[in-house]
């Protein structure tokens, strides 16, 4: 199912030290790291309060970016030709993230936990062709935009 393209609120981090490469969900909030010094946070209201206590600057980026949610059995599948990364479990498990290109557009992917479902943040301006682009792969397995 691909879920709706939704906005939420989100945070780029730049912490004093390095976070591990990744996707960790704490509590409301859901850590992605995907190059040195730079965490993406995305999380209700609330959690974007706790960022107040990180030794660091941090950008507010709420309502810069969308969110696609794709979840099911065969969501690999339906992105593999949209989405340049390997996706098999061994190399895109339960915590994988990744700043990459797809459909012509920059994007960061992620799993934060072992739910069969992978998160797409994109500059909003560009949520309906990331969702287009998506829709369109994931028709042949069967997906649908809930």
């Amino acid at each position: 199912m691909i879920e709706d393209v939704s906005l939420r609120g989100l945070a780029s981090v730049v912490l004093a030290a390095p976070a591990p490469f990744g996707a960790v969900r704490r509590g409301n909030a859901t850590y992605v790291t995907t190059q040195p010094d730079q965490t993406l946070v995305v999380g209700d209201p609330g959690a974007m309060l706790d960022l107040q206590a990180l030794d660091g600057p941090v950008t507010d980026l709420t309502g810069s970016r969308a969110i696609l949610r794709v979840s099911g059995p065969a969501w690999r599948e339906a992105l593999s030709a949209v989405l340049p990364i390997d996706l098999h479990p061994s190399a895109f498990g339960p915590g994988a993230a990744a700043a990459t290109y797809a459909a012509h557009l920059s994007m960061l992917v992620w799993r934060a936990d072992a739910a069969e479902a992978v998160e797409i943040a994109v500059y909003r301006s560009f949520a309906g062709a990331l969702l287009h682009a998506v829709e369109a792969a994931a028709a042949p397995h069967g997906y649908v935009t809930r």
